[in-house]
Protein backbone atom coordinates (compact mmCIF):
# COMPACT_ATOMS: atom_id res chain seq x y z
CA UNK A 1 0.00 0.00 0.00
CA UNK A 2 1.80 3.35 -0.74
CA UNK A 3 2.14 6.19 1.48
CA UNK A 4 -0.54 8.24 -0.62
CA UNK A 5 -3.55 5.11 0.48
CA UNK A 6 -2.11 5.31 4.11
CA UNK A 7 -2.91 9.09 4.48
CA UNK A 8 -6.45 8.60 2.62
CA UNK A 9 -6.70 6.34 5.56
CA UNK A 10 -5.60 8.18 8.16
CA UNK A 11 -7.81 11.15 6.55
CA UNK A 12 -11.04 8.89 6.41
CA UNK A 13 -10.40 7.67 9.94
CA UNK A 14 -10.67 11.25 10.85
CA UNK A 15 -13.91 12.03 9.83
CA UNK A 16 -14.97 8.99 11.89
CA UNK A 17 -13.90 10.84 14.87
CA UNK A 18 -15.02 14.32 13.42
CA UNK A 19 -18.72 12.09 13.67
CA UNK A 20 -17.95 10.79 16.97
CA UNK A 21 -17.52 13.79 18.85
CA UNK A 22 -20.48 15.41 17.41
CA UNK A 23 -22.56 12.37 18.65
CA UNK A 24 -20.76 12.94 22.07
CA UNK A 25 -22.17 16.55 21.59
CA UNK A 26 -25.43 15.31 21.05
CA UNK A 27 -25.63 12.89 23.54
CA UNK A 28 -24.26 15.82 26.59
CA UNK A 29 -27.29 17.27 25.45
CA UNK A 30 -29.89 14.54 26.03
CA UNK A 31 -28.37 13.47 29.52
CA UNK A 32 -29.14 16.85 31.30
CA UNK A 33 -32.94 16.35 29.88
CA UNK A 34 -34.51 14.35 33.39
CA UNK A 35 -35.62 10.91 32.15
CA UNK A 36 -38.96 11.32 33.34
CA UNK A 37 -39.48 14.17 30.04
CA UNK A 38 -37.58 12.48 27.96
CA UNK A 39 -40.11 11.83 24.92
CA UNK A 40 -40.74 9.01 22.74
CA UNK A 41 -39.96 11.36 19.81
CA UNK A 42 -36.57 11.41 21.42
CA UNK A 43 -36.11 7.80 22.25
CA UNK A 44 -37.10 6.64 18.72
CA UNK A 45 -34.21 8.92 17.97
CA UNK A 46 -31.63 8.19 19.88
CA UNK A 47 -32.54 4.30 18.90
CA UNK A 48 -31.57 5.69 15.11
CA UNK A 49 -28.46 7.33 15.68
CA UNK A 50 -27.61 4.33 17.84
CA UNK A 51 -27.41 2.16 15.38
CA UNK A 52 -25.52 4.51 12.68
CA UNK A 53 -23.18 5.11 15.39
CA UNK A 54 -22.27 1.06 15.86
CA UNK A 55 -22.04 0.83 12.21
CA UNK A 56 -19.89 3.69 12.44
CA UNK A 57 -17.81 1.56 14.97
CA UNK A 58 -17.69 -1.27 12.31
CA UNK A 59 -16.60 0.92 9.31
CA UNK A 60 -13.78 2.42 12.40
CA UNK A 61 -12.46 -0.71 13.36
CA UNK A 62 -11.82 -2.09 9.20
CA UNK A 63 -9.89 1.08 8.23
CA UNK A 64 -7.93 1.08 11.51
CA UNK A 65 -7.34 -2.13 10.63
CA UNK A 66 -5.55 -1.95 7.54
CA UNK A 67 -4.06 1.12 9.10
CA UNK A 68 -2.28 -1.48 11.38
CA UNK A 69 -1.33 -3.53 8.75
CA UNK A 70 1.14 -1.50 7.05
CA UNK A 71 1.77 1.33 9.19
CA UNK A 72 5.70 1.12 10.57
CA UNK A 73 4.20 2.78 13.99
CA UNK A 74 1.97 -0.44 15.47
CA UNK A 75 2.47 0.80 18.94
CA UNK A 76 0.96 4.39 18.21
CA UNK A 77 -1.67 2.67 16.02
CA UNK A 78 -2.50 0.51 18.91
CA UNK A 79 -2.96 3.19 21.39
CA UNK A 80 -5.04 5.09 18.72
CA UNK A 81 -7.70 2.27 18.46
CA UNK A 82 -7.73 1.68 22.21
CA UNK A 83 -8.71 5.33 22.66
CA UNK A 84 -11.53 5.67 19.68
CA UNK A 85 -12.67 1.84 21.37
CA UNK A 86 -13.47 3.27 24.91
CA UNK A 87 -15.08 6.22 23.28
CA UNK A 88 -17.43 4.29 20.89
CA UNK A 89 -17.96 1.90 24.03
CA UNK A 90 -19.02 4.37 26.21
CA UNK A 91 -21.31 6.31 23.93
CA UNK A 92 -22.78 3.14 22.92
CA UNK A 93 -23.36 2.10 26.34
CA UNK A 94 -24.65 5.46 27.52
CA UNK A 95 -27.12 5.61 25.05
CA UNK A 96 -28.82 2.08 25.36
CA UNK A 97 -28.64 2.92 28.85
CA UNK A 98 -31.29 5.89 28.55
CA UNK A 99 -33.04 3.71 26.03
CA UNK A 100 -33.50 0.64 28.27
CA UNK A 101 -34.82 2.89 30.69
CA UNK A 102 -37.57 4.51 28.99
CA UNK A 103 -41.02 3.26 29.68
CA UNK A 104 -41.56 2.38 26.41
CA UNK A 105 -39.37 -0.19 26.63
CA UNK A 106 -40.13 -2.07 29.10
CA UNK A 107 -42.08 -5.33 29.02
CA UNK A 108 -44.81 -4.36 31.63
CA UNK A 109 -45.00 -1.05 30.02
CA UNK A 110 -49.07 -0.88 29.65
CA UNK A 111 -49.43 -2.50 33.16
CA UNK A 112 -47.28 0.27 34.75
CA UNK A 113 -49.41 2.65 32.74
CA UNK A 114 -52.79 1.52 34.49
CA UNK A 115 -51.22 1.19 37.47
CA UNK A 116 -50.41 4.76 37.55
CA UNK A 117 -53.82 6.02 36.01
CA UNK A 118 -55.44 4.29 38.66
CA UNK A 119 -53.07 6.23 41.34
CA UNK A 120 -54.07 9.24 39.59
CA UNK A 121 -57.70 8.94 40.04
CA UNK A 122 -57.42 7.60 43.67
CA UNK A 123 -55.25 10.80 44.09
CA UNK A 124 -51.81 9.16 45.29
CA UNK A 125 -49.51 8.78 42.77
CA UNK A 126 -46.31 5.97 44.00
CA UNK A 127 -43.09 7.15 42.60
CA UNK A 128 -40.74 3.97 42.57
CA UNK A 129 -37.44 3.65 40.90
CA UNK A 130 -35.87 0.14 40.89
CA UNK A 131 -32.05 -0.10 40.86
CA UNK A 132 -30.38 -0.92 38.19
CA UNK A 133 -29.18 -4.31 37.85
CA UNK A 134 -25.26 -4.37 37.33
CA UNK A 135 -23.58 -7.13 34.74
CA UNK A 136 -21.40 -9.67 36.87
CA UNK A 137 -17.83 -9.24 36.07
CA UNK A 138 -15.70 -13.04 35.16
CA UNK A 139 -11.74 -12.81 35.47
CA UNK A 140 -11.35 -16.49 34.66
CA UNK A 141 -11.61 -17.89 38.01
CA UNK A 142 -13.81 -21.33 37.17
CA UNK A 143 -15.02 -21.07 40.89
CA UNK A 144 -17.21 -17.84 39.83
CA UNK A 145 -18.15 -19.34 36.00
CA UNK A 146 -21.34 -20.35 37.08
CA UNK A 147 -22.24 -18.06 39.06
CA UNK A 148 -21.24 -15.34 35.54
CA UNK A 149 -23.17 -17.79 32.57
CA UNK A 150 -26.50 -17.95 34.48
CA UNK A 151 -27.18 -14.25 35.24
CA UNK A 152 -25.41 -13.35 31.66
CA UNK A 153 -27.68 -15.74 29.68
CA UNK A 154 -30.11 -14.86 31.91
CA UNK A 155 -29.88 -10.96 31.21
CA UNK A 156 -28.41 -10.65 27.95
CA UNK A 157 -27.68 -13.91 25.87
CA UNK A 158 -31.36 -15.05 25.83
CA UNK A 159 -32.76 -11.39 25.48
CA UNK A 160 -33.74 -10.80 21.55
CA UNK A 161 -34.89 -7.59 21.96
CA UNK A 162 -31.33 -6.96 22.28
CA UNK A 163 -29.21 -6.96 19.07
CA UNK A 164 -26.06 -8.95 18.69
CA UNK A 165 -23.44 -6.30 18.31
CA UNK A 166 -24.81 -4.67 22.01
CA UNK A 167 -24.88 -8.16 23.71
CA UNK A 168 -21.04 -8.54 22.34
CA UNK A 169 -20.09 -5.18 23.74
CA UNK A 170 -21.93 -5.76 26.96
CA UNK A 171 -19.67 -9.33 26.85
CA UNK A 172 -16.73 -7.67 26.35
CA UNK A 173 -17.24 -5.35 29.28
CA UNK A 174 -17.90 -8.20 31.59
CA UNK A 175 -14.73 -9.70 30.90
CA UNK A 176 -11.37 -9.58 32.50
CA UNK A 177 -7.94 -11.20 32.60
CA UNK A 178 -7.58 -14.18 31.42
CA UNK A 179 -11.34 -15.01 30.18
CA UNK A 180 -10.91 -11.41 28.31
CA UNK A 181 -8.24 -12.96 25.83
CA UNK A 182 -10.29 -15.91 25.06
CA UNK A 183 -12.52 -13.71 22.44
CA UNK A 184 -9.78 -10.89 21.57
CA UNK A 185 -8.94 -12.30 18.28
CA UNK A 186 -12.55 -11.90 17.60
CA UNK A 187 -13.43 -9.02 15.27
CA UNK A 188 -15.95 -6.44 17.24
CA UNK A 189 -19.20 -7.55 14.88
CA UNK A 190 -22.47 -8.28 15.07
CA UNK A 191 -21.87 -11.81 13.09
CA UNK A 192 -19.04 -12.84 15.91
CA UNK A 193 -21.00 -12.11 18.84
CA UNK A 194 -22.12 -16.11 19.07
CA UNK A 195 -18.89 -17.21 18.19
CA UNK A 196 -17.87 -15.35 21.26
CA UNK A 197 -19.91 -16.78 22.90
CA UNK A 198 -19.32 -20.17 22.23
CA UNK A 199 -15.65 -19.97 22.30
CA UNK A 200 -16.04 -19.19 26.02
CA UNK A 201 -18.52 -21.58 27.24
CA UNK A 202 -16.55 -23.98 25.02
CA UNK A 203 -13.48 -22.73 27.73
CA UNK A 204 -14.98 -22.58 30.73
CA UNK A 205 -18.25 -24.63 30.57
CA UNK A 206 -15.97 -28.03 31.62
CA UNK A 207 -17.83 -29.94 34.02
CA UNK A 208 -15.43 -31.97 34.95
CA UNK A 209 -12.92 -29.06 35.90
CA UNK A 210 -16.02 -27.28 37.38
CA UNK A 211 -16.35 -30.27 40.10
CA UNK A 212 -12.67 -30.51 40.52
CA UNK A 213 -12.60 -26.77 41.73
CA UNK A 214 -15.37 -26.54 43.50
CA UNK A 215 -14.19 -30.21 45.64
CA UNK A 216 -11.20 -28.39 46.39
CA UNK A 217 -12.41 -25.96 48.00
CA UNK A 218 -14.24 -27.59 50.01
CA UNK A 219 -11.57 -30.07 51.35
CA UNK A 220 -8.93 -27.09 51.33
CA UNK A 221 -10.28 -25.12 54.18
CA UNK A 222 -7.73 -23.88 56.38
CA UNK A 223 -7.92 -24.63 60.38
CA UNK A 224 -9.52 -21.51 61.86
CA UNK A 225 -7.04 -21.02 65.41
CA UNK A 226 -9.16 -18.79 67.10
CA UNK A 227 -13.42 -17.88 68.10
CA UNK A 228 -14.38 -15.66 65.48
CA UNK A 229 -17.92 -14.54 64.32
CA UNK A 230 -16.24 -13.67 61.13
CA UNK A 231 -14.36 -16.48 60.67
CA UNK A 232 -17.54 -18.52 61.54
CA UNK A 233 -19.48 -17.09 58.83
CA UNK A 234 -17.08 -16.87 55.89
CA UNK A 235 -17.09 -20.71 57.05
CA UNK A 236 -20.77 -21.13 56.26
CA UNK A 237 -20.94 -19.30 53.14
CA UNK A 238 -17.87 -20.74 51.64
CA UNK A 239 -19.57 -24.24 51.79
CA UNK A 240 -23.09 -23.00 51.00
CA UNK A 241 -21.69 -21.60 47.84
CA UNK A 242 -19.82 -24.36 46.90
CA UNK A 243 -22.11 -26.95 47.98
CA UNK A 244 -24.88 -25.53 45.78
CA UNK A 245 -22.51 -24.94 42.53
CA UNK A 246 -22.32 -28.89 43.22
CA UNK A 247 -25.62 -29.65 43.11
CA UNK A 248 -26.26 -27.60 40.31
CA UNK A 249 -23.20 -29.43 38.85
CA UNK A 250 -25.74 -32.51 38.95
CA UNK A 251 -23.94 -34.26 42.20
CA UNK A 252 -25.86 -35.97 44.68
CA UNK A 253 -24.62 -33.40 47.64
CA UNK A 254 -28.12 -34.11 49.57
CA UNK A 255 -26.63 -37.39 50.77
CA UNK A 256 -22.98 -35.69 51.81
CA UNK A 257 -24.31 -34.34 55.22
CA UNK A 258 -22.18 -36.97 57.13
CA UNK A 259 -18.73 -36.38 54.81
CA UNK A 260 -19.42 -32.63 55.17
CA UNK A 261 -20.03 -32.13 58.92
CA UNK A 262 -16.82 -34.09 59.58
CA UNK A 263 -14.58 -31.71 57.65
CA UNK A 264 -16.40 -28.83 58.62
CA UNK A 265 -16.43 -29.42 62.20
CA UNK A 266 -12.56 -30.69 62.22
CA UNK A 267 -11.19 -27.29 61.05
CA UNK A 268 -13.53 -25.48 63.53
CA UNK A 269 -11.08 -23.55 66.60
CA UNK A 270 -11.34 -25.56 69.39
CA UNK A 271 -13.88 -23.36 71.51
CA UNK A 272 -16.41 -23.55 69.03
CA UNK A 273 -15.61 -27.35 68.49
CA UNK A 274 -16.35 -27.57 72.35
CA UNK A 275 -19.26 -26.63 71.94
CA UNK A 276 -20.97 -28.19 68.93
CA UNK A 277 -19.95 -31.51 70.76
CA UNK A 278 -21.85 -30.32 73.58
CA UNK A 279 -24.81 -29.41 71.18
CA UNK A 280 -24.40 -32.76 69.40
CA UNK A 281 -24.77 -35.09 72.47
CA UNK A 282 -28.31 -33.45 73.34
CA UNK A 283 -29.51 -34.85 69.48
CA UNK A 284 -31.40 -38.22 69.65
CA UNK A 285 -30.47 -38.23 65.88
CA UNK A 286 -27.33 -37.87 64.15
CA UNK A 287 -27.58 -34.33 62.95
CA UNK A 288 -28.26 -33.28 59.62
CA UNK A 289 -26.17 -30.31 57.47
CA UNK A 290 -29.10 -27.80 57.92
CA UNK A 291 -29.02 -28.29 61.68
CA UNK A 292 -24.93 -28.20 61.98
CA UNK A 293 -25.31 -24.43 59.53
CA UNK A 294 -27.82 -23.12 61.83
CA UNK A 295 -25.71 -24.12 65.15
CA UNK A 296 -22.73 -22.24 63.48
CA UNK A 297 -25.21 -19.42 62.74
CA UNK A 298 -26.15 -19.37 65.82
CA UNK A 299 -22.75 -19.58 67.32
CA UNK A 300 -21.93 -16.85 64.76
CA UNK A 301 -24.68 -14.52 66.30
CA UNK A 302 -23.58 -14.78 70.19
CA UNK A 303 -19.88 -14.12 69.10
CA UNK A 304 -21.03 -10.53 67.46
CA UNK A 305 -23.02 -9.96 70.15
CA UNK A 306 -20.78 -10.23 72.56
CA UNK A 307 -18.38 -8.10 70.12
CA UNK A 308 -21.13 -5.15 70.18
CA UNK A 309 -21.53 -4.91 73.87
CA UNK A 310 -17.74 -5.09 74.60
CA UNK A 311 -17.17 -1.71 72.27
CA UNK A 312 -20.62 -0.48 73.94
CA UNK A 313 -18.35 1.83 76.42
CA UNK A 314 -20.07 4.23 78.81
CA UNK A 315 -19.43 7.81 78.25
CA UNK A 316 -17.56 9.71 80.52
CA UNK A 317 -19.20 12.14 82.48
CA UNK A 318 -17.32 15.79 82.17
CA UNK A 319 -18.80 17.10 86.00
CA UNK A 320 -17.15 14.18 88.20
CA UNK A 321 -13.24 14.64 86.46
CA UNK A 322 -11.24 17.09 88.69
CA UNK A 323 -9.90 20.18 87.58
CA UNK A 324 -6.29 19.87 86.41
CA UNK A 325 -3.67 22.92 86.28
CA UNK A 326 -1.53 23.71 83.37
CA UNK A 327 1.31 22.78 85.48
CA UNK A 328 -0.31 19.25 86.78
CA UNK A 329 -1.15 18.91 82.42
CA UNK A 330 2.15 19.43 81.74
CA UNK A 331 4.17 16.85 84.23
CA UNK A 332 1.67 14.22 83.46
CA UNK A 333 3.12 14.94 79.91
CA UNK A 334 6.27 14.32 80.55
CA UNK A 335 6.02 11.74 82.31
CA UNK A 336 3.95 9.60 80.15
CA UNK A 337 6.50 10.54 77.07
CA UNK A 338 9.43 9.36 79.60
CA UNK A 339 7.30 6.18 80.21
CA UNK A 340 6.70 5.84 76.35
CA UNK A 341 10.26 6.00 75.62
CA UNK A 342 10.55 3.39 78.15
CA UNK A 343 8.29 1.09 76.70
CA UNK A 344 10.10 1.37 73.14
CA UNK A 345 13.53 0.11 74.37
CA UNK A 346 12.36 -2.57 76.21
CA UNK A 347 9.66 -3.53 73.68
CA UNK A 348 9.43 -7.33 72.91
CA UNK A 349 9.21 -8.57 69.69
CA UNK A 350 6.21 -8.69 67.26
CA UNK A 351 4.51 -12.23 67.32
CA UNK A 352 3.30 -14.03 63.97
CA UNK A 353 -0.65 -14.34 64.04
CA UNK A 354 -0.41 -17.43 61.80
CA UNK A 355 2.56 -19.53 63.25
CA UNK A 356 2.81 -17.61 66.59
CA UNK A 357 6.87 -16.91 65.81
CA UNK A 358 8.75 -14.49 67.05
CA UNK A 359 8.26 -12.23 63.44
CA UNK A 360 6.01 -9.96 62.02
CA UNK A 361 3.49 -11.83 59.52
CA UNK A 362 5.22 -10.62 56.28
CA UNK A 363 8.22 -12.46 57.20
CA UNK A 364 6.27 -15.77 57.92
CA UNK A 365 7.52 -18.65 56.27
CA UNK A 366 3.67 -20.46 56.20
CA UNK A 367 1.71 -16.99 55.39
CA UNK A 368 3.77 -16.42 52.29
CA UNK A 369 3.87 -19.91 50.48
CA UNK A 370 -0.29 -19.43 50.86
CA UNK A 371 -2.11 -18.52 47.44
CA UNK A 372 -3.23 -15.11 47.25
CA UNK A 373 -7.26 -16.58 47.90
CA UNK A 374 -5.57 -18.32 50.88
CA UNK A 375 -4.25 -15.20 52.26
CA UNK A 376 -7.01 -12.79 52.00
CA UNK A 377 -8.83 -15.27 54.09
CA UNK A 378 -6.58 -16.28 56.72
CA UNK A 379 -6.53 -11.70 57.19
CA UNK A 380 -10.17 -12.09 57.48
CA UNK A 381 -10.45 -14.77 59.80
CA UNK A 382 -7.73 -13.07 62.23
CA UNK A 383 -9.32 -9.54 61.80
CA UNK A 384 -6.10 -7.91 60.88
CA UNK A 385 -5.85 -4.54 59.00
CA UNK A 386 -6.24 -5.43 54.73
CA UNK A 387 -3.71 -2.62 54.48
CA UNK A 388 -0.91 -2.99 57.32
CA UNK A 389 -1.47 -6.77 58.32
CA UNK A 390 -1.64 -5.40 61.92
CA UNK A 391 -4.59 -5.84 64.70
CA UNK A 392 -6.51 -3.29 66.46
CA UNK A 393 -7.98 -1.05 63.70
CA UNK A 394 -9.41 -1.37 60.02
CA UNK A 395 -8.11 -0.42 56.74
CA UNK A 396 -9.70 2.84 56.92
CA UNK A 397 -7.88 3.48 60.42
CA UNK A 398 -5.28 2.23 59.38
CA UNK A 399 -1.84 5.22 59.65
CA UNK A 400 0.19 3.27 57.79
CA UNK A 401 1.77 5.69 54.70
CA UNK A 402 1.96 3.73 51.84
CA UNK A 403 -0.47 1.48 49.83
CA UNK A 404 -0.70 -1.63 47.45
CA UNK A 405 3.14 -1.88 45.10
CA UNK A 406 1.14 -2.94 41.44
CA UNK A 407 -2.13 -1.28 42.20
CA UNK A 408 -1.44 1.45 44.64
CA UNK A 409 -4.99 0.79 45.83
CA UNK A 410 -5.84 0.37 49.73
CA UNK A 411 -4.71 -3.01 50.68
CA UNK A 412 -1.45 -4.98 51.33
CA UNK A 413 0.99 -5.96 48.22
CA UNK A 414 0.52 -9.72 49.42
CA UNK A 415 -3.66 -9.85 48.87
CA UNK A 416 -3.27 -8.06 45.51
CA UNK A 417 -4.41 -10.56 43.01
CA UNK A 418 -1.38 -9.96 40.79
CA UNK A 419 -0.85 -13.34 38.71
CA UNK A 420 -2.88 -16.14 37.83
CA UNK A 421 -2.64 -19.57 38.40
CA UNK A 422 -0.27 -21.60 36.06
CA UNK A 423 -2.49 -23.28 34.71
CA UNK A 424 -4.45 -20.31 33.15
CA UNK A 425 -1.06 -19.39 32.01
CA UNK A 426 -0.34 -22.34 30.09
CA UNK A 427 -3.26 -22.00 28.48
CA UNK A 428 -3.00 -18.37 27.27
CA UNK A 429 0.09 -18.46 26.14
CA UNK A 430 -0.49 -16.38 22.84
CA UNK A 431 -2.18 -13.29 25.21
CA UNK A 432 1.58 -12.51 25.98
CA UNK A 433 3.29 -12.96 29.26
CA UNK A 434 1.22 -11.33 32.42
CA UNK A 435 3.55 -9.55 34.69
CA UNK A 436 4.06 -11.16 37.98
CA UNK A 437 5.42 -9.97 41.57
CA UNK A 438 6.94 -12.50 42.93
CA UNK A 439 5.83 -13.25 47.14
CA UNK A 440 9.40 -12.29 47.85
CA UNK A 441 9.85 -8.92 46.29
CA UNK A 442 5.75 -8.26 47.79
CA UNK A 443 7.30 -9.06 51.51
CA UNK A 444 10.44 -7.27 50.78
CA UNK A 445 8.09 -3.51 50.01
CA UNK A 446 6.36 -4.63 53.01
CA UNK A 447 8.99 -4.76 54.99
CA UNK A 448 10.42 -1.49 53.88
CA UNK A 449 6.97 -0.38 54.62
CA UNK A 450 7.59 -2.03 58.07
CA UNK A 451 10.43 0.24 59.03
CA UNK A 452 9.26 3.83 57.65
CA UNK A 453 5.77 3.93 57.84
CA UNK A 454 4.05 5.08 61.01
CA UNK A 455 1.10 2.77 62.58
CA UNK A 456 -1.33 3.52 64.79
CA UNK A 457 -1.01 0.18 66.50
CA UNK A 458 2.19 -1.64 67.25
CA UNK A 459 0.55 -5.09 67.74
CA UNK A 460 2.02 -8.17 65.25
Amino acid sequence: MSEEAIKELVRQRGTYKGRVTKYKDYLSVIQQIDRSNITLVQIKELSLRLARLQTLFSEFDSVQTQIEMKSSKLEEQMEERDNMETQFISLISATQEIIDSHPSNSDHGSEVARTAQSSLETGSVSKIRLPTISLPSFDGNYLKWLEFRDTFEAMIHVNESIPDINKYHYLRSSLEGSASVVIKSLEFTAKNYKMAWELLCERYDNKNLLINNHMKALFNIDQQTRESHRSIRYLIDHVTKNLSALKSLGRPTESWDDVIIYLVASKLDPTTSRKWEEYKADLTDMPTLPEFLKFLRSRADVLETMVACRSDKPAENKYLQPKTTKAFVAAASTSQKQETHSNKSTKSPPTCPVCHGAHRISECVKFKAMNVESRSSEVLKLNLCLNCLRRGHNVEQCRLVGSCQVCKERHNTLLHKYSQSLSLQADNKTAGPTPVISAASACAANETADREGTFWWDGP
